[in-house]
């Protein structure tokens, strides 16, 4: 390490090929909320060895003035985004992954912290349910040919509720 507490470029180098050939890390499935308590212990114990933690919490994000000094400094950190990025993907349902559009950020530096606040807030929201999810259903809620109004008003109530419980709004009786 030198003198500013970073890496220099023969380091991010050997950094980056240890990474790189490390094998594949294995998450334990997230299909449900009843698997999201064991597989949110075990993202510390693999991410935090490997140096992967920070990018995937995203309290390290992709330093543009970092790569005008170290010219290995964006392979270090994309080989880094990869890695945690793949392991939280993978380890994804296919629903899951279609629910939180992993395609859509993949390419995106921060995409492993991207994809980690998605699923924890997933997870943790009331019951398992984005409350931001439901705001965009509900606000993209249509009457759909043939449906009848009343089972229309009884749809958007239902997410009304669904909402406010995982806001934690409460109604007293």
């Amino acid at each position: 390490m030198n003198r500013g507490g970073r890496y220099d470029d023969k380091e991010l180098a050997q950094h980056t090929k240890a990474l790189v050939s490390s094998p594949p890390i294995k998450l334990p499935k997230l299909q449900s909320k009843s698997d999201y308590k064991s597989w949110r212990s075990e993202v510390p114990l693999y991410f935090d060895t490997r140096v992967l933690g920070a990018i995937t919490y995203g309290t390290e994000r992709y330093d543009e003035a970092e790569v005008l000094r170290r010219a290995k400094y964006h392979e270090w950190f994309e080989a880094r985004k990869n890695k945690a990025f793949s392991a939280l993907a993978l380890s994804l349902s296919v629903d899951l992954r279609t629910t939180f559009k992993i395609d859509d950020i993949r390419d995106n530096m921060d995409a492993a912290a991207l994809l980690f606040t998605r699923i924890t807030q997933h997870f943790e929201a009331g019951d398992g349910i984005n409350p931001d999810y439901l705001l965009q259903e509900l606000v993209t809620r249509r009457l759909k040919s043939g449906e009848t109004v009343t089972a229309y008003v009884d749809d958007v109530a239902r997410k009304v509720t669904l909402l406010h419980q995982a806001n934690g709004e409460f109604t007293e009786w």
